[in-house]
């Protein structure tokens, strides 16, 4: 962290470009400037030329808050300051970024910058990064926001400010300092280093979350006793540490070991939809044993009785389907995704308790996986909760926006963190969307519990309250059925030959459901009549489960009918509604202290993307919950409530981002827990069928996994049958030789490569994709370096997007990034520049070119320098396949000839 900080002050600094400037005067004044003459003084001043994005000079900066120690300690117990910052000078991006961006709880780094004076002994400073003086840097946490008279800004009020308008030109916040370094800064007796503080600094939010970590990391260490947070349950705990059988916490020895301890044969497993049909179930668990199906039937949801020795036989079974009332008022939503054997097998390891590692290559379905597993937990496990963790929160809302289309109750799900404005979805999903989805839909519910009375003719206002609807069912519903209930069934008992004509006539609740389908529940009046008595009982319970259960809802709904702050209804609904938990591993460490605090607990954790994420920011999630007492019906000692701990990922891609190159090659820190487990022999699953890329494509990458192949029903049809229009190759390295003067790489400033050969390059092949009809949402750009991403840009808004007609027509890609920041992300079409021409740079990396090789669907064409490349011995591999096809881009003179290809693609 403090290297990371350290890289940011300089250069944000050296962006800031500081230069030393004198007020002269006549009088004798007390300053740090150097004398002009005789009779005058100077005071010197610090002035800005430059600008930075991330670091702002401050209009004005004071104390005004020093609170006195606590008993028994020095320092103060808070010391909180004013900012005020003067926005006017910027374009209107980056003053949204700043009014938008720095919210409560940020970190802000204040800076005490001094130019020092020309060598020449003029005000203009020749080397700013030589001459510009860092004389203190100091930290603070915001606290609010401020308005123009100085008042605290709630964060509703902030929110507010924000939708109606960005055109405000300061930013006035109050921020707490670090009250020891106060103390420490107060007591040495020196110079104020607190008036010096002209700049303030922020940081990009996946970069600011040093302090809650550190502070995460330090609570963790420093609580110790039973009642400690930081446990890990006992069948974990070893695996975690690297001690004994790394088999041991893995769920399937789990669950062998527990049903050999029990007296069982078998291990039961709830799969629920998983299977589309009984082909599809033999395909995957066959494996040589025989299939025992209860009843010779297939049907959903099935549970998997697995043997424990390897010469047993596998049971299907199924849970009786309850008629849960009227499937056009329920509309129930069932997965359609045949999983290949890897991927169920996958599945099936993940719904036991215990650790299940997936492996998943580029393009083998990790993100459907996933939500195929949290979709069987919650309809297996009513009672449990599951919290899924990313990396990222891009790779959060893709996963949630599948959740959300499965058969899940929107009113179970809750999705945490800042990202959540980005998630496309008609409801929202945030705490206070969630609040309020709850109070529409309590509204709803009342509608619907007085059209009930209506239709039973009881007369009263019982759609008023949740208690007046609950009365209601108590008192007239509940009632009602059971009478009718008891009759019907005594007739059945006595075979009496109008049963199917009583339940018919008599069912209570018809009306209601004839008002709400236009048609009678129970069909037309003939077939009812021939129907069996039994079914048609059957259908009446159906549809009294389905009132049930809309006051069953509102009996979950009343609490926030009764709580009156957001903040109640939102803790509430945290702790006691929702059922999946989604949040990023950096929410989780900002927020741990308070969800501890809150009584947060959780049955399961599945993380997303876990090769991605630093070994501490995985253990992070694990002990999100205060340990179980014996209090706790399911414990009877303290000890951690964490039942399954899923892992998802590719060691084989980038790792976590460790920009201190000595703490990532002699540290290992770069090493995540999945990778470190998967060191360890930790037994894991891997896909191995891809459907994303055409299997010529795949070759490229196939080579770093054991059995990578290809979902032929998918890769082999459709669009990946077909030629890439204009191009004689699906795939190809193109060598790039200097461009005229200007050679080959460059670097304006340090790291930051470029190279336009290659970048006027790829944009005029982009061009010619544009005029051949190719989509421009369909093609990605994508480069090893910042430095190039950044001149790509001014490339194409020249060519692209110019005031011509014709540059104009061209737009710009679909995505334009950086090889690192595409990963986890797919484009039909992907345009690659290597960029270097003098070292290969971070490319040698065989985890960051596995990343650059897959994320291309039906096109690939590389960039770059083949005398460079084709020599590196760690890139032999894949460079004789890209070189097969030449390095001379090869096109189609008669590409008109493919429009029909074109327009089926």
């Amino acid at each position: 962290s403090t290297f990371e900080i350290r890289e940011n002050v300089i250069d944000a600094v050296r962006r800031l470009q500081p230069r030393l400037t004198y007020d002269e005067s006549t009088d004798m004044t007390v300053g740090g400037g150097a004398g002009k003459g005789d009779n005058s003084t100077s005071t010197s001043n610090t002035h800005f030329d430059g600008w930075a994005r991330m670091a702002v000079p401050m209009a004005s900066y004071s104390i005004v808050d020093v609170q006195r120690p606590r008993l028994g300690e020095q320092a103060p117990s808070r010391v909180r300051a004013d900012i005020s910052i003067d926005l006017s000078t910027f374009t209107e991006s980056i003053r949204r970024e700043w009014l938008t961006d720095v919210r409560p709880r940020d970190v802000l780094i204040l800076l005490a910058v001094s130019a020092a004076p020309a060598a020449n002994g003029g005000s203009t400073a020749t080397d700013g990064d030589a001459l510009c003086c860092i004389q203190g840097a100091r930290g603070c946490e915001i606290e609010c926001r401020l308005d123009s008279k100085g008042k605290p800004i709630d964060e509703q009020q902030q929110q507010q400010q924000q939708q109606q308008s960005h055109d405000s030109r300061m930013l006035n916040i109050r921020v707490s300092m670090d009250t020891h370094q106060y103390y420490e800064d107060m007591s040495s007796g020196g110079d104020d280093v607190y008036a010096a503080l002209n700049v303030a600094m922020r940081r990009r939010p996946q970069e600011n979350n040093f302090k809650a970590v550190l502070e995460t990391i330090r609570d963790l260490m420093m609580t110790t006793g039973p009642s400690s947070a930081a446990i890990l349950p006992d069948w974990l705990t070893s695996t975690f540490l690297g001690y004994g059988d790394p088999a041991r916490a893995t769920a399937m020895q789990q669950a062998c070991a527990r049903a050999t301890s029990n007296g069982h044969k078998s291990v039961r497993i709830n799969l629920g939809d998983t299977f589309l049909d009984e082909c599809h179930l033999r395909e995957c668990l066959g494996d040589g044993n025989v299939l025992g199906i209860e009843g010779g039937v297939f049907a959903k949801p099935c549970i998997v009785e697995l043997p424990v020795d390897s010469d047993g036989v596998v049971r299907v079974t199924s849970e009786p389907p309850v008629n849960l009332g009227p499937i056009e008022l329920r509309r129930p939503r069932q997965n359609t995704i045949r999983f290949t054997s890897a991927q169920v097998a996958a599945i099936r390891s993940a719904c036991l308790p215990g650790l299940s590692l997936i492996v998943g290559p580029p393009g083998t379905g990790k993100t459907d996986v996933a939500v195929q597993i949290i979709a069987n937990l919650y309809h297996a496990h009513p009672a449990q909760k599951i919290l899924l963790v990313t990396h990222s929160n891009q790779a959060l809302n893709q996963l949630f926006e599948k959740i959300i289309a499965l058969n899940i109750e929107p009113r179970h799900l809750l999705r945490l963190g800042h990202g959540e404005e980005e998630l496309d979805a008609e409801e929202r999903y945030s705490k206070a969307g969630r609040v309020e989805s709850f109070l529409e839909r309590r509204l709803e519910l009342l509608a619907e519990v007085q059209r009930l009375a209506e239709s039973m003719d009881v007369r009263g206002d019982y759609g008023y309250t949740c208690d007046n609807a609950r009365l209601f069912f108590i008192t007239q519903v509940r009632l009602r059925w059971e009478a009718f209930y008891r009759k019907a069934l005594a007739q059945v008992d006595q075979n009496a030959a109008d049963v199917g004509r009583f339940v018919v006539d008599g069912f209570p609740f018809a009306l209601f459901f004839e008002n709400a389908l236009g048609h009678s529940v129970f069909g037309a009046a003939a077939d009812a009549a021939s129907s069996a008595a039994s079914d048609l009982l059957e259908v009446a319970a159906g549809c009294f489960r389905y009132i049930e259960g809309i006051f069953d809802e509102l009996a979950d709904i009343q609490p926030f009918e009764l709580l009156r702050s957001s903040t109640d209804r939102s803790n509430y609904l945290l702790t006691n509604q929702a059922r999946i938990v989604a949040m990023t591993c950096t929410h989780a460490a900002l927020k741990r202290k308070e969800l501890v605090a809150l009584g947060f607990r959780y049955d399961t954790v599945v993380l997303e993307e876990a090769a991605q994420i630093l070994d501490v920011e995985t253990f992070i999630p694990l002990v999100l919950q205060p340990p179980s007492s014996a209090a706790d019906a399911s414990s009877t000692h303290n000890s951690s409530r964490l039942k399954r701990l899923v892992m998802i990922g590719d060691h084989n891609q980038l790792p976590p981002v460790v920009k201190n190159s000595g703490l990532r090659a002699y540290a290992n820190m770069e090493q995540s827990m999945f990778a470190r487990l998967v060191r360890l022999g930790v037994p894991y699953t891997e896909l191995n069928k891809q459907a994303r890329a055409r299997p010529e494509i795949a070759d490229l990458y196939r080579y770093r996994y054991t059995a990578l192949g290809d979902l032929e029903a998918l890769v082999g049809a459709g669009p990946f049958a077909l030629p890439n229009t204009g191009f004689q190759n699906t795939f190809q390295f193109v060598n790039v030789a200097d461009f005229g003067s200007r050679g080959g790489e460059s670097a304006p400033t340090r790291y930051y490569y470029q190279n336009l050969g290659e970048a006027e390059y790829v944009v005029a092949v982009y061009q010619y994709m544009r005029l051949l009809g190719y989509s421009a949402s369909r093609i990605a750009i994508l480069t090893t370096y910042n430095g190039q991403r950044a001149l790509l840009r001014d490339v194409l808004e020249r060519r692209c997007t110019g005031s011509d007609m014709l540059d104009a027509l061209f737009g710009l890609p679909g995505a334009l990034s950086t090889v690192d920041q595409f990963q986890g992300q797919q484009s039909d079409y992907v345009l690659l520049s290597l960029v270097r021409t003098k070292s290969v740079g971070h490319l040698r990396d065989l985890r960051r070119l596995t990343v650059a090789l897959s994320r291309a669907r039906l096109g690939l064409y590389v960039f770059g320098r083949r005398q460079l490349f084709e020599t590196c011995f760690e890139l032999q591999h894949p460079m004789r396949l890209l070189l097969a096809n030449g390095d001379c881009l090869k096109l189609r003179p008669n590409g008109e000839q493919c429009g029909k290809e074109q327009e089926q693609q």
